[in-house]
């Protein structure tokens, strides 16, 4: 998220700023909370299918996908019980297809990675040779 400079939110400079400040500050404030919030609830649970939910409705609203997909790559480099890994991994995968799929690079590292964790993960290595 890009940051404004100083000038910008200035009300010496621009009235207007200090009003827009208090409106979108606190808005803003609360949501980067709530999304600091949901990033340590997915890494204390991550089986947890509502805290990935609400982790990733958060993304969209803030538009950082990219700390998502990072807490997905060491959620998946932990070991997890075979089933739960299948569950994240698929998850992963949806969520990385929303986000980074017109990157082909950024998704071969990921089915790379599931199966470098787990070679059963047939659907991966499928969709890595596709």
């Amino acid at each position: 998220m890009a940051r404004k400079s100083k000038i910008d939110n200035d009300p010496k400079k621009d009235p207007k700023a200090l009003l827009r400040k208090k409106r979108g500050e606190k808005e803003t404030t609360a949501l980067e909370q709530s999304f600091a919030a949901a990033l340590k609830a997915v890494e204390n649970s991550p089986d947890s299918e509502d805290a990935w939910d609400r982790l990733e409705e958060l993304a969209d609203e803030l538009q950082r996908p990219d700390e998502v997909a990072e807490l997905y790559r060491k959620v998946l480099d932990k070991r997890l019980p075979k089933d739960e890994f299948a569950a994240i991994s698929q998850r992963a995968v949806g969520f990385h297809e929303e986000w980074f799929g017109d990157d082909p690079d950024a998704m071969s590292v990921l089915f790379s990675r599931i199966i470098e964790i787990d070679s059963d993960a047939e659907w991966a290595f499928e969709r890595l040779t596709l």
